[in-house]
């Protein structure tokens, strides 16, 4: 098969024609097969490197933050598939924006023919992105056309879900003109890594320094486009198992109690010898905070976490003489946080998840563990070390004790995932540390404000796992007669 050196036969008169090209004009028949066996990451590579060398245009940086900021309050992040003009594979956010905007209307896409004019020039810096495409073009009856280039160009980067993140978006302009004549790209490297390679530009040259390593925290104080796949949460009809975390003061609300009837919150440090096994204690976690973007892997828009809960399943087997507590693993919450409310680590995020609804005396020790989600093929596990709180009487049953315990352990896997940190959480210690400084050293003053919410001014003890701060409250119901 020839390569496809597309535009060399069309001569230099055609590229006249370019700044006309019409986005309305789609590839309906975009053949996909080449795309499934290229390189996923090379690919992100060469359009951060084209898409570098597009924006040093003026006018094509300013349509693509105009665009930027027609869907993103933020000005964060815009789809290929708004900025190109294709309806067909566009974000939850970009939908009714797209059908109501006059932008689409007009008969000329800079970016779009700047695309197919940059392909052009540089082709042989493209070779993954001129690999996906050359059976379409070649396989054109007809002659090829620029339209031709510009609308296979556009597909390519439309059909493999890609976006334009940008960190450094409006939180850090104080007026509508957010272009910048030196800046960077880079992409995501699709391994969860905190670094990776960048290339500096300024604007007016397609010309680059190549920065090797690359820190995750310089994204968001510096002008770095990231060219990155779009979220799977991001796309409609797309199924999400992750829910959205916001701050209080941004739609976060208190949380329910987690019974009926009449159970009691307790803020005060309690002995947990006292509270009988036919009472129950429910115990649930308000709000998180986490605490920077070490676990989000380099140009991560989102920080996705699972957490998981270990627990004793009140069965003893023996081994080798030797008594071992069965164990269970739960899922907890798989939470998806935007970048903006962890890279400072001052958010107080509606986490309101159900940790345990019966913390039993026999349940000694549980523990929790935290995955943080990518775009990895690999599946993380983590074992959890649990104790049951039992003892066996003169009949041989075992009984719930509030001292003796029985150990055992758990396997919990998590699919795309990176194993971040567990703790284990005796009953014992978690519930004579309700309030005050425990271990940590630290509290959450929940007085009410915005981030803490209304919690009656009780210095609730903060909590730890990794990078992320929780605390925890406790429901007891009366149930003996």
């Amino acid at each position: 098969m020839k390569k496809v050196r597309i535009l060399s036969n069309l001569g230099m008169t055609l590229m006249g024609i370019f700044l006309f090209i019409s986005c309305s004009n789609q590839d309906e028949s975009f053949n996909t097969q080449n795309i499934e066996q290229i390189d996923k990451k090379e690919l992100l590579k060469e359009t951060s490197i084209l898409f570098g060398r597009l924006i040093s245009n003026d006018n094509v940086q300013k349509e693509v933050l105009l665009k930027m900021k027609e869907v993103d309050d933020d000005t964060e992040s815009v789809s290929f598939a708004y900025l190109l003009g294709n309806e067909k594979a566009l974000k939850k956010n970009e939908v009714v924006v797209y059908k109501n905007s006059k932008t689409f209307k007009q008969s000329k896409n800079l970016l779009k023919s700047a695309l197919a004019e940059e392909f052009y020039k540089n082709e042989k810096d493209y070779t993954v992105i001129n690999n996906a495409i050359e059976e379409n073009i070649n396989a054109k009856v007809g002659g090829i056309t620029a339209n031709d280039i510009a609308n296979n160009l556009s597909e390519l980067l439309v059909n493999q879900e890609m976006q334009v993140f940008y960190p450094f978006g409006g939180e850090n302009f104080a007026n509508d003109d957010t272009t910048v004549t030196d800046y960077y790209v880079s992409y995501d490297p699709l391994n969860a890594a905190n670094t990776n390679e960048a290339f500096q530009f300024s604007n007016g040259s397609s010309t680059y320094n190549t920065i090797p390593t690359m820190q995750n925290d310089f994204l968001d104080g510096n002008p770095v486009f990231l060219i990155v796949p779009i979220d799977n949460c991001d796309i409609p009809g797309r199924p999400c198992d992750f829910v959205d975390l916001v701050p209080i003061g941004d739609g976060g609300s208190s949380v329910p109690p987690p019974l009926e009837g009449d159970p009691v919150v307790l803020t005060y440090n309690v002995n947990h010898n006292l509270i009988p096994e036919g009472d129950i204690i429910s115990t649930r976690i308000p709000y998180i905070r986490i605490n920077g973007t070490s676990w989000m892997g380099f140009a991560g828009t989102h920080q996705k976490l699972s957490f998981w809960r270990g627990s004793p399943d009140g069965v003893v087997t023996s081994s080798n003489g030797t008594f071992v507590a069965g164990a269970k693993g739960f899922p907890v919450k798989e939470i998806r946080v935007k970048r903006k409310y962890i890279k400072h680590g001052y958010y107080w995020l509606t986490f309101d998840a159900e940790f345990d609804p019966d913390w039993n005396m026999s349940e000694n020790t549980q523990a929790m563990a935290v995955f943080s989600i990518h775009h990895l093929s690999v599946e993380a596990s983590a074992e959890l070390s649990v104790k049951a709180g039992l003892k066996m009487d003169s009949t041989g049953t075992f009984k719930p004790n509030a001292e003796t315990t029985i150990s055992g352990k758990i396997k919990v896997k998590n699919k795309h995932s990176k194993f971040r940190d567990k703790v284990e959480l005796s009953r014992r210690q978690v519930l004579s540390t309700i309030i005050g400084n425990g271990i940590t050293g630290q509290t959450i003053h929940s007085n009410g404000s915005s981030y803490n919410g209304p919690d009656n001014n009780i210095n609730y003890n903060l909590k730890k796992i990794g990078i992320v701060d929780y605390y925890v409250k406790y429901w007891y119901t009366d149930l003996t007669p």
